[in-house]
């Protein structure tokens, strides 16, 4: 892939400590495609469809690359964005990597064009384990945890969650739109905020 040919990056990021939430409900959620703009502000409080994916590993449940089609978006401007992400799980990290890119640029990729022109800004999720009680990571138990939200308890595996979101600036600061390093700290905000509420995180410990 490309990189961008002038420009600044904008980075926010926030990590929270979520005693008694396993890492898996966490991951469950930020991959369920039906809830997706519960967290996501680019969708407008919608869904994405998975129009194309390939798995990268076949041993572990979740790991798979796909390429998102968002039903609406908060800015009908972007209504020509698609979403590219990453979703890895393992027993040491699970990562939800995302990127938006334009539908016409993903289908010259998809059909096999030149991609080095392709800039991809990477926002996303690490969820860890917080090394507390014992963690599940087979498949039947996923599937299991995902139909509910679980309740946190004394002893049970917690989770280290991050989120991070990117966005390029203009390489004149006067270009910069007017309250674009409060959208950022807020779609961070937002996202931590609601996958609480989703997977039953009664407490929050800023890491």
């Amino acid at each position: 892939m490309g990189e961008p040919s002038a420009g600044q990056v904008l980075s926010a990021t926030m990590t929270v400590w979520l005693p008694g939430t396993p890492p898996e409900h966490v991951h469950e959620y930020l991959c369920n495609q039906h809830r997706r703009g519960e967290w996501d502000t680019f969708i407008n409080t919608g869904a994405v469809q998975e129009l194309s994916s390939v798995i990268t590993c076949p041993h572990l449940p979740g790991n798979v690359v796909s390429v998102l089609h968002p039903s609406d978006v908060a800015d009908q401007t972007n209504s020509n964005m698609m979403i590219l992400q990453e979703a890895t799980s393992d027993v040491s990290c699970s990562l939800v990597v995302y990127s938006f890119i334009e539908t016409n640029l993903i289908h010259a990729v998809m059909d096999g064009g030149e991609n080095t022109s392709v800039f991809l800004l990477p926002s996303g999720f690490a969820i860890l384990p917080d090394g507390h009680g014992k963690v599940h990571h087979d498949a039947a138990t996923a599937a299991a945890s995902s139909s509910g939200a679980p309740n946190g308890h004394k002893g049970a595996a917690g989770s280290l969650l991050t989120a991070a979101y990117q966005a390029l600036l203009p390489d004149n600061p006067s270009d910069i739109a007017v309250g674009t390093f409060d959208n950022a700290e807020n779609r961070v905000y937002n996202a931590v905020k609601q996958t609480m509420a989703a997977v039953g995180a009664d407490r929050a410990i800023p890491a």
